[in-house]
């Protein structure tokens, strides 16, 4: 269960370097808002 964690962890931290932590926060966002309208 640690290794999935800590390659998510380095995957979306990569994601945050090259995007912007505020863009990344964002996009979550409306990729969970929208799960949820459906």
């Amino acid at each position: 269960m640690i290794l999935p964690a800590a390659g998510f962890t380095l995957l979306f931290g990569r994601l945050a370097d090259l995007f912007g932590r505020r863009r990344l926060f964002l996009a979550g966002m409306v990729l969970l808002d929208g799960r949820r309208v459906q």
